[in-house]
């Protein structure tokens, strides 16, 4: 486990003060997909409170405490997503924290226990309801009895179960209900096994899980249709300050969490509601307790907390590292907002463990809107070198990149630079209109960056998108209205034979020794005098091909010196080839070497 600050935590179970160690890891690069925004923040710097997405849409933070429990808070306030606004509403009658929010069916939320403060700590068997319409605080009766680090659970009647929990020092026994209709508590079956610090999970099947809390890793299923507790399967690991998520498959995901005197835990167990077993799965990048994991639309579950936020992917079993919060925290909340992204809210810093009041949203990297602009993370290398810019948006997804050496083959007269690089691009967003393409093309080598196309892989052909080419910052741009392999290639040098008077192979040219020979060609366009790779043009002796068909060249010129010329009129390159009287009565092959690489050869007998 990498770890670069430790934290010391205490927390009362009853008969017991569990004191452990819990870590904090240095952020990992990111090489998934999505990314964090800073939004507003809150009013009040909190932690250990809760935050409820209400029917409107708008997040409800209620509670919790600044250092600790140094001071309990009775405010709440709301988070408007479509403004990024916090507003201060109605306190509640007491503060609390560790206490639970429920939303009801009604829109209204019930806030159940807790810990206060009035002159001694105490736990409270206290219940408020919020009236999102007043924004008021109302009395919603007394549970039977006080409760702290218990579940609340709404079920698919509409009742809200209230279940373990512990008081200053003993277990809260057995479980309640909430009839919101009538506004009433009564009493259910109890559970053979108590549990604080724990976690209920509402099932598919419309059981109600309860797993470990307090170390234990004890596990029982209520059926509220027959208001019968049964054990099943138990965690592998005892755990708690760990998280259990419903998965979309109806697996429940537990992450992270410590035991007694033990650090932190990465490892990560599913649970089966059709065998009753937990089945193993992969372990997180590292170890997490007092955090957070949000199922997102997607299937995946985002943990957030102790420095490294990453994604499980369920259709894998794998973990993979996320962007990183800009502020790294735990004792947070995150809240699945209706567009689709995750607030985070409030928790204590790991770089100090203060509190915080700041506020970050985690989305896909390509948000709907217009004009989207994204730089998705290389998953080969870690680096952003692609720019993107959707014309529209219609729904957000993620985009990815993945860079490799391999790729088809350029097209006629096209080559890769040094690496080699193809970028595999894709997004789950859904888009209309043009994307426009950047790509920084710093650390790969060209010969000629003038002649750089960025070209686009569609049906079997690459075709070249380009728009603009600055040089001077290494960056190509080309629209386009569909995502595949993207490449840049440099524009080689045409070369379309030599011209007369010299004949290509496998014609032998009869020439005097000594005279200036007009070597011509064309290599589509004017490429500048400086097209031959170093050391060439030269020639080679070879062996006479009697055999070969002979041409005698009847034009020569008068030079001094070999030199190169381009005739901008004709599209044409001369080589003045000065040869040597003493290569008399021999054969040589003349080699001209470009700068894109490429041989071209023309054969020579010298009378």
């Amino acid at each position: 486990m990498n770890t670069t600050q430790i934290g010391l935590f205490a927390r009362l179970v009853p008969g017991l003060v569990l004191i452990f160690v819990m870590a904090f890891g240095t952020a990992q690069p990111a090489h998934a997909t999505g990314i964090w925004t800073i939004t507003g923040s809150m009013m009040q710097a909190r932690a250990d409170h809760t935050a409820t997405l209400l029917q409107d849409g708008k997040v409800l933070v209620v509670g919790g405490t600044i250092g600790g429990g140094g001071t309990i808070l009775d405010t709440a306030e709301l988070y408007d997503p479509t403004t990024d606004i916090w507003t201060l509403t109605g306190s509640l009658t007491s503060g609390r924290y560790q206490h639970t929010a429920t939303l009801l069916p009604n829109g209204k939320v019930l806030v159940a226990g807790g810990l206060t403060y009035n002159n001694g700590y105490l736990v409270l068997a206290s219940t408020e309801l919020y009236d999102p319409i007043t924004g008021i605080w109302a009395p919603a009766g007394s549970m039977t009895t006080t409760r702290r680090f218990h579940t609340a659970t709404l079920l698919p009647n509409g009742k809200a179960l209230i279940f373990g929990g512990q008081d200053l020092s003993s277990f809260s026994p057995g479980a309640e209900l909430y009839d919101p209709s009538t506004g009433s508590w009564s009493v259910t079956s109890a559970s053979s096994h108590s549990f604080s610090d724990h976690t209920a999970t509402l099932l598919q099947n419309g059981k109600f899980l309860v797993v470990g809390g307090a170390g234990d890793p004890y596990a029982e299923l209520y059926d509220p249709a027959t208001d019968i507790w049964t054990t099943t399967g138990s965690l592998t690991q005892g755990r708690f300050y760990y998280t259990a998520t419903l998965l979309q498959n109806g697996q429940v995901l537990v992450t992270g969490g410590a035991h007694v005197f033990s650090g932190g835990f990465d490892s990560a167990e599913l649970y089966d509601p059709v065998t009753g077993v937990w089945p193993p799965t992969g372990s997180m990048t590292l170890a997490h307790l007092h955090h957070t994991a949000t199922l997102l639309p997607d299937g995946k579950v985002l943990v957030v907390g102790n420095g490294v936020e990453e994604l499980y992917d369920p259709a894998t079993g794998v973990w993979t590292a996320t962007a990183s919060l800009a502020e790294a925290r735990h004792a947070h909340t995150a809240t699945l907002l209706s567009n689709g992204q995750v607030l985070v809210t409030g928790g204590r810093s790991n770089l100090n463990n203060l509190t915080l009041a700041s506020a970050e949203l985690y989305g896909p990297n390509t948000p709907d809107g217009t004009n989207v602009q994204t730089q998705p993370i290389d998953t080969n290398g870690g680096t952003t070198p692609i720019t993107l810019t959707f014309a529209q948006v219609t729904q957000s997804g993620d985009t990815s990149l993945t860079t490799s050496s391999s790729g088809p083959p350029p097209s006629v007269g096209f080559k890769l630079g040094n690496p080699a690089t193809y970028y595999e691009l894709s997004t789950t967003a859904v888009f209309s209109g043009p994307v426009t393409i950047c790509i920084n093309y710093t650390g790969i080598s060209f010969s000629n960056e003038s002649n750089l196309k960025l070209n686009h892989y569609v049906s079997g052909v690459w075709v070249d998108q380009t728009i603009s080419l600055d040089t001077t910052n290494n960056i190509i741009c080309a629209s386009v209205t569909s995502l595949s392999p993207f490449a840049i290639f440099e524009a080689g040098n045409q070369f379309y034979g030599f011209f007369q008077p010299v004949d290509n192979l496998p014609t032998l040219n009869v020439v005097k020794a000594g005279s200036a020979i007009p070597v011509k060609f064309s290599l589509n366009g004017d490429q500048g005098l400086n097209i031959f790779a170093a050391g060439y043009p030269s020639s080679v002796l070879i062996n006479c091909d009697t055999g070969a068909p002979q041409d005698v060249i009847e034009v020569t010129v008068t030079a001094g010196n070999s030199s190169l010329s381009y005739n901008a009129a004709t599209d044409t390159y001369t080589y003045t080839w000065k040869t040597e009287k003493a290569w008399t009565g021999m054969c040589r092959q003349l080699v001209v070497r470009l700068n894109d690489g490429t041989d071209h050869m023309a054969n020579f007998r010298f009378k």
